[in-house]
């Protein structure tokens, strides 16, 4: 992925305007440049754009889904987002996201939100369902998965049989 596009990504996911993410750095249209891959940044002001921002330069380089932003808040903007009923927020972060299961997770919420559950491909329920269970440790990333999954487990031909 090219830096600018990861910029934006960064930027979106926490929440920053153009400006705030370049305050006394770069001037808006150069920033807005880099962000469209059209003109390049010099490390130093790379550096400086992240510091002041307080996104680490590990985590920027890093793959990973979260961009700098940490997992609770990604889970949190997720997780507020479902119950203020923000479709828009929502297809926000799943379009941020590298993260199938996340993604995957976005989609069921949205269907849910839709009031479509029962549209929601069987195949990608059992997905979800599997990637609690597939887990070796419950902590609190299971556990919040698992919340936003939990009316699969009564849905008509996802119950669970009681063991008498």
């Amino acid at each position: 992925m090219k830096i600018g596009r990861k910029l934006q990504q960064v930027r979106n996911l926490h929440g920053l305007t153009q400006e705030q993410m370049i305050a006394g750095v770069l001037s808006k249209s150069q920033y807005w440049r880099i962000e469209k891959g059209s003109d390049t940044i010099r490390a130093s002001i790379l550096i400086k754009i992240l510091n002041q921002n307080k996104i680490s330069v590990l985590n920027f380089f890093n793959d990973n889904d979260y961009l700098g932003v940490k997992k609770r808040e990604l889970q949190d903007a997720i997780t507020d987002a479902y119950f203020a009923q923000d479709y828009k927020k929502l297809e926000e972060i799943k379009q941020q996201s590298t993260n199938s299961q996340i993604k995957s997770l976005i989609d069921w919420l949205l269907f849910e939100l839709k009031g479509e559950s029962q549209n929601f491909p069987d195949e990608e329920k059992r997905k979800l369902m599997y990637n609690v269970w597939k887990a070796e440790k419950w902590n609190d990333d299971i556990l919040w998965f698992f919340f936003h999954i939990l009316y699969l487990y009564n849905y008509p031909g996802f119950k669970i049989e009681e063991q008498h």
